[in-house]
C-alpha cells in the first residue's frame, strides 16, 4: 500500500470546524483528489510510467476513514486513455493516507476501442 503523507485532515478538519464567513475551503473530497493525483503522479514517474493523470475525483466514505477514487490518466505515446480505480485508507490520528490502486481500464485514445492490458 502506499502512503501519502499531506495536509488533508487539516484541510477537513478546518471544514468540520466551520470555516469563517467567505472562506474558499475546498471540500476534503477535492483535497483528497489532489493529494492522491500528485502521489500517485510521483510514484508512476519514478516507475518510468508514461501516465499522466489528468483528473482525480474521490467520494470519502461516511466514516471518514476510507474513499474510492478514479484517476483518470492518458499516456500520448502508447495512445492510451484510461482510468484507475483507487481505495484509499484514511488515518485521522496520524494524517496519514494509504492508497492501493484496484483497477485500470484503458482505451485506445485514437479510436476509442477498450484494450485487454494497458
Amino acid at each position: 500500500m502506499l502512503i501519502a503523507r499531506c495536509a488533508f485532515l487539516a484541510a477537513a478538519g478546518a471544514l468540520a470546524a466551520g470555516a469563517p464567513a467567505g472562506a474558499a475551503t475546498p471540500a476534503p473530497a477535492v483535497t483528497l483528489a489532489k493529494v492522491i493525483k500528485k502521489a500517485m503522479q510521483k510514484s508512476y514517474n519514478q516507475h518510468k510510467v508514461a501516465f499522466t493523470f489528468t483528473t482525480v475525483t474521490c467520494k470519502i466514505a461516511s466514516t471518514g476513514t476510507t474513499a474510492a477514487c478514479q484517476a483518470h490518466f492518458t499516456d500520448k505515446a502508447a495512445r492510451l486513455i484510461g482510468v484507475i480505480q483507487v481505495a484509499v485508507a484514511i488515518k485521522p490520528k496520524t494524517g496519514e493516507v494509504d492508497y492501493q490502486p484496484t483497477s485500470i481500464a484503458c482505451n485506445d485514445s485514437k479510436t476509442g476501442a477498450k484494450l485487454k492490458s494497458c
